[in-house]
């Protein structure tokens, strides 16, 4: 279960080495004032895209179409949305020329139209008394008095009808004063006043419309005033049409997580003008009016929906990225100082380690006429360290009179070309330090060497000293204070190891000595077989006159007998001359496969400790000094082997 959620893991950390003073990343100079400057831009352009967020000058994205309404619905309207005033030609209002004048002119008159329920086929009208505007920027003109058909003198619902536009609606006309149709209530001026001072085309009925959009600066809806006037006429009735447009508005914002708001509201409005004749605009109304100027609000037939969605935050981090990473090209300068870094790093490893003559000859060239009364220990261990603790840059201005300008040309020459012509010496030691050093940097080259290295390590060590290896390793520091509780204990365990060393050297020549008499008394036996045999030959010789022959018959014997024991020798020390190579080139034909299954085979791996501790053989110096670090061996029963 555990490595199943390990997997989800988003935030591991890749592996990486480190390159100096803990650090995963080569850090330089120019890199550091390259990121200063991008830091100060980011900050900046960052602050400023905060400031246009938080003061909302950055704009919403809105959507925007219009379409046909296909259902009924009512929205409210207020009166003061819907003002108008008739205007004579001097600039007086109709109201101040009639008081003037002492007669009445024209009278306005206020309907709201709307389908009859019980006959959907015929409309109703109900007459609206008309106020003076409370609003102070519509002083001087008249609104509804919305009472007759609502709770509320300022507001009421308007109402639509997707089958026939125009069903609800409000009318104004201007109704000549007649003493026939109007003889009680006003005095109305004779036909001729009326001809020469109102029905002329300088007097204007005036209608203010109020509007609203929404502002996405401020986030408060705005209203607007448009003015619209028509002219006062005696032949013709000028019929004004006024078509309301409905808006229905989404707005969503939010910082992180966005709230939406919906509202409906009158945005805008178009118009028609219509021109009738007086005589059949009257025979059209019921009171059979003389009607010169008709205005007609309703709701038109199309509405705007609207979609206005305000930028969250993480539209300015995006933002901000995106110019965050067309600054960061001027990274690209750093990357390249960084890595002409590295390489210099690594050149300077090569220096101090693999072209030391190079640098024992740079440093004896500046140091000549320096007086040195040194020994040459004196003098090889002061240049090891003078070697050690010389600085690439410092070896490169001082020694090879290359400046970073010149180092930094050499560089890039060697990125574009590998063949680029280099003018002298010092350049030329530069080149061929970055060639070296770039040749380190091969992932592929590296990991060739170390597998040759692996090789080569174990092909030169016994399976028993490789496991043997295994258990070899340090002490942290001043920990085997700990372990020992004090120094003595320390010493006392060197001690013992020294004398387990010296056991097995002494045990060691004693095996030599006792081969060594095994030999001397192998030759011994030989030659008493030898005089055993003359002595039990003489009794046996009666004459002396075969003397000679039998003298020469045992020399032959003797001869022979010395023969077949130095071929027999022979044929055993080639015997075991040809066992040996056998076994060894079976050794060399399994030794890399036994090294491999020495550490996760525990038996095998404990056989060939036992035969490393248990070896009869001599014990080499590098045995003695695997012996004496391995973890672990003064705790066991060093006793019982003569090499532990």
């Amino acid at each position: 279960m555990s490595s199943i959620i390990k997997g989800f893991d988003i935030f591991s950390m890749p592996f990486a080495f480190n390159l100096q003073e803990k650090e995963y990343k080569r850090k330089t100079l120019v890199g550091g004032v390259i990121s200063l400057i991008v830091i100060s831009i980011s900050a900046i352009y960052f602050g400023y895209l905060c400031y246009l967020y938080f003061n909302n000058y950055i704009n919403p994205t809105i959507n925007e179409t219009y379409q046909t309404i296909d259902y009924d619905f009512s929205m409210p309207i207020s009166n003061n949305q819907m003002a108008f005033q008739i205007f004579m030609s001097n600039g007086q209002t109709l109201d101040q020329f009639q008081q003037t004048a002492g007669v009445t002119y024209a009278i306005p008159l206020v309907n709201y139209i709307f389908p009859d329920l019980s006959n959907n086929s015929q409309l109703k009208q109900t007459p609206l008394n008309i106020i003076k505007c409370q609003d102070a920027s519509l002083s001087g003109f008249y609104c509804f008095d919305f009472t007759p058909i609502s709770n509320n003198q300022n507001a009421m619902n308007i109402g639509f009808d997707k089958n026939q536009i125009g069903n609800y609606r409000f009318e104004i006309g201007i109704a000549l004063c007649n003493n026939q149709q109007f003889i009680s209530t006003y005095n109305c001026a004779s036909p001729a006043q009326i001809q020469s001072d109102f029905l002329k085309i300088t007097n204007k009925l005036t209608m203010k419309l109020t509007t609203q959009k929404y502002n996405t600066q401020s986030q408060l809806y705005q209203q607007f005033t448009k003015k619209e006037q028509i002219s006062i006429q005696d032949t013709l009735t000028n019929i004004l049409k006024i078509n309301l447009l409905k808006t229905n508005s989404t707005i969503q914002q939010g910082f992180i997580t966005q709230n939406t708001q919906h509202q409906n509201y009158i945005s805008d409005y178009n118009k028609e003008n219509l021109y009738f004749t007086q005589s059949a605009v009257q025979q059209q109304n019921k009171n059979n009016l003389n009607l010169v100027s008709i205005i007609q609000i309703q709701i038109g037939s199309y509405e705007l929906k609207q979609n206005i969605q305000y930028p969250q935050f993480t539209y300015i981090l995006a933002q901000f990225m995106s110019a965050f990473n067309v600054i960061l090209i001027l990274g690209v300068i750093a990357q390249l100082s960084a890595q002409s870094e590295i390489v210099q790093d690594f050149a300077e490893v090569q220096l101090k380690f693999y072209f030391k003559h190079n640098a024992w000859k740079y440093l004896i060239s500046k140091n000549k006429g320096k007086v040195q009364d040194l020994s040459l220990s004196q003098s090889l261990t002061q240049l090891h360290f003078q070697i050690q603790n010389l600085s690439f840059n410092h070896y490169l201005d001082k020694y090879l009179n290359l400046s970073f300008i010149k180092r930094t040309k050499l560089l890039f020459m060697n990125k574009l070309s590998a063949k680029a012509k280099i003018k002298n010496q010092e350049e030329q030691a530069f080149q061929t330090l970055i060639e070296q050093a770039s040749q380190q940097l091969s992932v592929v080259d590296l990991q060739k060497e170390l597998m040759q290295m692996k090789i080569m390590l174990k092909l030169l060590l016994s399976p028993e000293q490789y496991a043997a290896i295994q258990l070899c390793g340090y002490f942290f520091k001043n920990e085997n204070q700990d372990f020992g509780s004090s120094s003595s204990n320390q010493r006392a365990i060197n001690k013992e190891k020294q004398n387990q060393c010296n056991y097995l050297n002494q045990g060691t020549k004693q095996q030599l000595q006792g081969k060594l008499e095994q030999d001397l008394m192998s030759q011994e036996n030989i030659k008493n077989e030898l005089a055993k045999l003359k002595v039990n030959q003489q009794p046996q010789i009666q004459l002396e006159a075969k003397e000679s022959q039998d003298k020469k018959s045992l020399q032959k014997q003797e001869n022979e007998l010395i023969t077949n024991y130095i071929i027999q020798e022979d044929i055993l020390k080639d015997a075991k001359d040809v066992n040996q190579i056998e076994n060894s080139e079976s050794s060399i034909q399994n030794h890399l496969d036994i090294i491999e299954q020495i550490n996760s085979n525990m038996e095998l791996f404990q056989d060939f400790i036992q035969k490393f501790l248990d070896e009869t053989n001599t014990k080499s110096e590098i045995d003695k000094r695997i012996l004496s670090c391995m973890a672990g061996i003064n705790n066991q029963n060093i006793h019982k082997s003569p090499f532990v």
